[in-house]
């Protein structure tokens, strides 16, 4: 029986240009969920928040293992 924290069969949250709410689950154009405010100062050491338009639970998408290494990479040189 699998659990629905199985890696496996969890959805992701960002699939191309759509996004998947981990409250409510809805899958929607990215462009729908609402971004809230960045602090210029501090976007590059933060990540995005957003509003589901369905269920208006706010959360912030973790960075993918490409994106870490990315950042890792710069600060390095």
């Amino acid at each position: 029986m699998a659990v629905a924290t199985d890696p496996k069969r969890r959805q992701r949250l960002i699939d191309g240009r759509y996004m998947t709410c981990p409250r409510c689950r809805e899958k929607q154009d990215v462009l729908r969920f609402v971004p809230m405010g960045i602090i210029e100062e501090f976007k590059d050491e933060t990540n995005p928040i957003y509003k589901c338009p369905e269920c208006r639970w706010v959360f912030s998408p973790s960075l993918t293992i490409a994106e870490w290494r990315m950042m890792l990479d710069s600060e390095e040189s």
